[in-house]
């Protein structure tokens, strides 16, 4: 049990770890999606992972561009087409999510699930850019602090109607140019955290565990994967209890090209 008047600030800071986990996961969701990207000359780069995310090439100046709509590397996610052996094709999502995975018995599922990604890829996309001075002031520095304040405002002529801002539960994160410093507070919601903590983890695992299988693991003959259905990146973002993914075992037998 926690010491009197402790309580409070613990679960603070517990709300306050868990909007950093979420805005480091789809970092880290982004960072992979554009380390799989295929180069210029069509080529796929899984083998080279490693080296890719190593070249410590920025992600956010692109898909700034996608979210704005404008023309960038990020459009491969709309027209790339990956070819597999024995004629086997598929889009760029699917190649991202269910690597090396066609003719299952969940095919309407997986295909389901790809179009749930795709719409999470253009959710996390807005949500990274927006808070993107947020999430740099956990990457660098820990520049985050709480500072929290209530504010009640009210008329001389109806003292007892009153306007309140409450932010005891937030955050607050400085940012500088040569012009100005401000202060941002962020409120913290820490059920939507949660969920989608799990929505784009649930991303990132399907991302290297068919790959891990397919280099690393490959005897062992199936592949575990998450499947999002319609909706649930909806309920993730109210909060619902259950964001209806599953995790299902595949078999995975194609090499790429």
């Amino acid at each position: 049990k926690l010491p009197n008047g402790e309580e409070e600030s613990f679960k603070l800071a517990i709300k306050m770890d868990t909007r950093k986990t979420y805005l480091m996961a789809v970092d880290t969701l982004f960072e992979l999606i554009f380390a799989l990207m295929p180069n210029k000359k069509s080529k796929l780069m899984d083998k080279e992972i490693v080296t890719q995310l190593s070249r410590r090439n920025q992600y956010m100046p692109e898909l700034s561009k996608y979210a704005k709509n404008k023309r960038c590397d990020f459009d491969k996610l709309k027209t790339a087409t990956i070819n597999y052996t024995e004629g086997k094709k598929s889009n760029l999502v699917k190649y991202l999510f269910y690597f090396g995975l066609f003719d299952t018995d969940f095919e309407e599922i997986i295909e389901e699930s790809v179009q749930s990604f795709t719409e999470a890829i253009n959710f996390f996309a807005k949500e990274i850019i927006e808070n993107r001075e947020e999430l740099n002031s956990y990457k660098h520095g820990l520049r985050f602090v709480q500072f929290p304040f209530k504010i009640e405002i009210s008329s001389p002529k109806e003292p007892n109607k009153r306007l309140s801002i409450n932010m005891n539960d937030s955050l607050s994160f400085q940012t500088f140019n040569h012009k100005e410093r401000v202060m941002h507070s962020q409120k913290l919601d820490f059920k939507r955290d949660v969920k989608l903590t799990y929505y784009a983890s649930d991303m990132i695992f399907n991302i290297i565990n068919t790959r891990k299988y397919h280099y690393v693991d490959k005897s062992k003959g199936l592949v575990e994967v998450v499947a999002a259905k319609k909706g649930a990146l909806a309920k993730a973002k109210s909060k619902e209890t259950n964001s209806n993914s599953l995790r299902i075992r595949l078999p995975l037998d194609f090499e790429i090209e």
